[in-house]
């Protein structure tokens, strides 16, 4: 599988931890609210044994990650990024962003569109918050500060797999649960302020060239898949994969499905 790093990025007022494993073409994975990169594991175990160097981190706040204050958003989050591939001499890679994290790599493709090779959103879209959604995140902040996270947590639990994967495979649902409990107070709050205030991208999508795969689930309950049809459409050079049954998980619901399509799309 070639060379495995666990370690920690330490910048000026907090850390970042990352894993990289294996050896061959860079490929980066970033996790989704509220999670880690442990939800990547799936997608680490295959590319890491086919010719791929394999990039996992914690978003600060999240998973083994610090976090200081309220240092929260969409250009910090893609800053940490830079600043780990610049640290592992990376100019240029693959990029993948699964539900926040491909609003992260939105922001990437907006501020360093020359560091990403390919793009692949993975149950995400290109809109911002309605006011809506907006009162929903707002609801889910104060909710937190009332040191309630796992209402918080509870309410994500009910939506991020297809209606299916609750009784077929209640194992992964447990293994997520544990995943977002470890994520720390200020990384629940400064990651529900970042995906409030995020940009709508959906007017820029034409502008970028970059070579995109858009994969989604037709059974994603947190970000619906129509979302993903308007992401894939007006991106200039893009593909769209879409998962029958695959819930908002879908990279860990139906890993073989999605590392086979990613692999295609990578080769």
């Amino acid at each position: 599988m070639g060379k495995e790093e666990k370690m920690i990025l330490q910048l000026s007022n907090h850390k970042i931890y990352y894993d990289v494993q294996g050896s061959g073409k860079p490929l980066l994975l970033i996790h989704g609210f509220p999670l880690s990169h442990k939800i990547w594991d799936p997608q680490v175990e295959f590319f890491s044994h086919n010719n791929f160097r394999v990039i996992t981190l914690d978003l600060r706040g999240f998973g083994n990650s610090t976090a200081a204050g309220n240092s929260f958003s969409m250009d910090a989050f893609a800053d940490d990024v830079i600043l780990l591939l610049d640290h592992l001499k990376i100019e240029k890679c693959a990029i993948g962003g699964m539900s926040m994290g491909g609003y992260i790599l939105l922001n990437l493709l907006e501020r360093y569109s020359n560091r990403v090779s390919n793009a692949i959103f993975i149950a995400t879209k290109s809109s911002a918050d309605d006011d809506a959604a907006k009162e929903k995140r707002n609801n889910l902040i104060t909710a937190a500060k009332e040191n309630r996270i796992k209402s918080v947590t509870d309410a994500f639990k009910n939506i991020l797999f297809a209606k299916h994967i609750y009784s077929e495979n209640i194992s992964l649902v447990n293994e997520v649960e544990k995943i977002m409990l470890s994520t720390s107070m200020n990384g629940i709050i400064g990651g529900l302020t970042a995906i409030r205030d995020r940009k709508d991208y959906r007017k820029s999508l034409a502008y970028i060239n970059t070579p995109a795969l858009v994969i989604h689930g037709d059974s994603d309950r947190a970000v619906l898949v129509d979302n993903a049809k308007i992401t894939a459409e007006n991106l200039s050079n893009a593909k769209l994969f879409i998962v029958k049954n695959g819930g908002h998980m879908v990279n860990m619901e139906f890993a073989e499905e999605v590392n086979d399509v990613i692999f295609q799309f990578l080769k």
